[in-house]
């Protein structure tokens, strides 16, 4: 029988070597589960590294007895088993708040000795587990922000996108990213690319000299972006209002040639960057509205009505597509908000593909929903309303809308 050292150094090995499959890992999460709590520091963070190296997110009690070591030997790890532990349990999709509670306290009086890499990666994965420390966030800024020209593309990539992530823009920090991309974006990755630009216009940091360069950037890295990338980059060019014809002419012919492969957000997150972006691109949403009618299921409600509304905001001319549409959001009406609901009826209003039935039906799915939208959503909705109002007059269901939403208006 393996002992614990050797037994970590087998999950850990195969795991380094793209090798582990689930037949040895449930062996060694088997053996290693009753014996976590007598694993070295080492031992621990390396098994935990492995499991999530390997994708191995199934393995519950051993992840559980982990999680729970972690925290109890916290303080007892060293650097880099702190920041692959972090790492290992968010890309897990483990947010255990205790674990990550518990290192931060740890981490965050020690960041003067993390390494690079080391720190990149701590705040990806707060950011990517969704627990965000105040303090550990702006130790992080502070202990960066001086470095971030010597940072390597990757870091420099990780810290826009987990401080964009976080709802945090630190002026600091994002100046010294600023710098970073604005001399090096030329040599970052696809994704690093589309992740910094992405995070640039999350925090609304519209500098003209950063995006110069992500746009020559992303011209030249737009074959190696996968879906999500394409939608990023299209998304953030658009929400920072940079008309930038080669930047968006290289991304309709990138799409076109992947459309099959664009996932049902990607779909919808493109039609609408592309509609207020003002170009509409004949070929390029023929090819989106060829997904959507060969895949409807495939698409969420949102993703539906996004994408319905762009494609009539556009003037897209296609019987079979939105009747492809109405039908997908009539089927999936009980997952749509009610600015979903506005959005889906205004378009269908405005392409002349709205049957009297579903427009009654869809008023009174947005009536039962006006209680549970915030102040915001619910000026967006009485003004959508207000625009449909004049076209819906003869229908009992919007009068009832109307009623509902000047009470809550009150």
């Amino acid at each position: 029988a393996l002992n614990n050292r050797d037994l970590v150094v087998v999950a850990w090995a195969f795991a380094t070597a793209s090798c582990a499959r689930g037949r040895l890992l449930t062996a060694v999460a088997d053996i290693a589960t009753p014996r976590v709590e007598q694993l070295s520091t080492k031992s621990t963070a390396n098994l935990v590294w492995a499991f999530a190296k390997a994708s191995a997110d199934s393995h519950r009690e051993l992840l559980d007895a982990l999680s729970i070591a972690c925290v109890a030997k916290a303080d007892n790890f060293n650097e880099q088993e702190l920041a692959n532990m972090a790492w290992a349990f968010a890309t897990l999709c483990r947010p255990d708040a205790a674990l990550f509670d518990a290192l931060a306290a740890t981490i965050a009086p020690r960041l003067p000795a993390f390494r690079e890499q080391a720190l990149a990666n701590i705040a990806w994965s707060f950011a990517k587990a969704g627990r965000v420390d105040p303090e550990l966030f702006a130790r992080l800024a502070e202990r960066a922000s001086p470095g971030l020209a010597a940072f390597c593309e990757q870091s420099v990539a990780n810290f826009a996108w987990a401080f964009a992530t976080s709802s945090n823009a630190d002026q600091a920090l994002f100046d010294g990213l600023a710098s970073a991309t604005a001399t090096r974006a030329g040599s970052f990755s696809a994704q690093a690319v589309a992740n910094v630009a992405w995070a640039f216009a999350k925090v609304s940091r519209d500098d003209g000299v950063v995006f110069d360069a992500l746009a020559r950037a992303a011209v030249d890295k737009l074959s190696g972006m996968n879906s999500q990338n394409i939608a990023n980059v299209a998304w953030a060019f658009t929400t920072v209002w940079r008309d930038d014809p080669p930047v968006f002419d290289a991304l309709s012919s990138t799409a076109r040639a992947q459309a099959a492969s664009l996932t049902d957000q990607s779909v919808a997150s493109i039609a609408v960057a592309f509609m207020k972006a003002g170009y509409f691109d004949a070929p390029l949403f023929a090819a989106l509205a060829t997904e959507v009618k060969a895949r409807p299921n495939d698409f969420s409600g949102h993703s539906i009505a996004n994408s319905v509304w762009a494609f009539a905001k556009v003037g897209v001319r296609d019987e079979a597509l939105f009747e492809c549409l109405a039908a997908e959001a009539r089927r999936k009406l009980d997952a749509l908000s009610a600015l979903d609901i506005a959005g889906v009826l205004w378009a269908l209003l405005r392409a002349n593909a709205a049957e009297p039935d579903f427009v009654l039906e869809l008023a009174a799915a947005a009536s039962a929903r006006v209680s549970g939208c915030s102040e915001q959503d619910l000026s967006v909705l009485a003004r959508t309303f207000a625009m449909l109002y004049p076209r819906l007059q003869s229908l009992r269901g919007p009068r009832a809308l109307r009623t509902r939403i000047e009470v809550r208006k009150k």
